[in-house]
């Protein structure tokens, strides 16, 4: 019996950023094209995204403060924080 079915291909995924000031779209569509040209990969899926806003310890502990109930607030200030060594 003959196989008709294709071998599956090998899909790859990159994830790129470009330079702060730079043209992004013109630059992703021009290496779109020339890997399509002469290495033959086409573009399956191309999404952008936003980089996430680095959130400080000081913010964590804010918006937590702010949801807490103030007997929750008063413990939490009273309670030291332990430290903890994985070397010793």
């Amino acid at each position: 019996m003959i196989n008709t079915t294709r071998p599956a291909r090998v899909v790859f995924t990159l994830r790129i950023a470009g330079k702060p000031g730079t043209a992004g779209i013109h630059a992703l569509k021009f290496l779109l094209k020339r890997l399509l040209r002469q290495h033959g990969f086409v573009a399956l899926d191309v999404r952008e995204e936003t980089e996430p806003e680095r959130i400080t310890y000081t913010q964590i502990f804010v918006s937590f403060a702010a949801t807490c109930s103030k007997g929750a607030r008063r413990a939490i200030h009273r309670t030291p924080m332990k430290r903890t060594h994985d070397h010793e």
